[in-house]
């Protein structure tokens, strides 16, 4: 975390450091990204930077940290309270949720695509792997509750199930839906019924299934 002095400079001062930060983060791999092309975006010497932070790492935390709680702003009624609500509702408000921070935080998205492409640095096996233990563990008790509400099949693999949902709805953000366009929330809502009717019907026809079955 940042060092008192650094909350101690006024708010113009801390956007500037921020959006130079921001944007050296948004624009290389962690292992590439340079202090030194910070200070001169921000025109603050080298020392001063070491009197705001320890060094590059909990630069690039904090900034991380923001991201998350920028995250959380997009956490809705349903999420907040997922057991009160069905499973495929509460999956497709994460999934909703997901997309709609992607196309109105796209710096933000950026940062955190190279992250996850970078798996070399340690950052990645500290950070990434943690939330998404935590993510897993999440999409067990969805899984296991749904299943005792008769919502899901009960002989499925709950662990492999949520690994797959994890997985699954993490490449959504990675679709080519340009969130330049005009339309892009249009599209992303296209996209979400797409995969929730896939998601929750499945690939098989059940009449060709039973069949099928029915004639062996």
């Amino acid at each position: 975390m940042p060092k008192d002095t650094f909350f101690n400079l006024n708010e113009e001062k801390r956007r500037l450091i921020l959006d130079a930060a921001f944007t050296e983060f948004e624009n290389n791999n962690y292992d590439q990204a340079s202090i030194n092309q910070i200070v001169k975006a921000t025109g603050i010497s080298k020392g001063s930077f070491y009197q705001y932070f320890d060094d590059k790492k909990d630069l690039y935390k904090y900034i991380l940290n923001l991201m998350i709680q920028k995250k959380l702003e997009y956490i809705t009624p349903v999420m907040q309270n997922p057991f009160e609500h069905g499973f495929f509702d509460v999956i497709r408000e994460m999934s909703l949720s997901a997309l709609l921070f992607a196309g109105e935080n796209p710096q933000m998205m950026q940062i955190s695509k190279r992250l996850i492409k970078d798996p070399s640095n340690g950052f990645y096996q500290e950070l990434v792997h943690e939330n998404q233990g935590q993510a897993h563990d999440i999409y067990k008790m969805l899984l296991t509750n749904a299943i005792k509400r008769g919502e899901v099949r009960s002989n499925i693999d709950v662990d492999f199930a949520a690994k797959f949902i994890f997985n699954t709805s993490a490449q959504l953000v990675e679709t080519e839906i340009d969130f330049n366009d005009a339309d892009w929330e249009e599209k992303i809502m296209d996209l979400l019924n797409k995969f929730m009717n896939l998601f929750e019907h499945g690939l098989s026809n059940k009449a060709f299934s039973d069949e099928n079955h029915s004639q062996k």
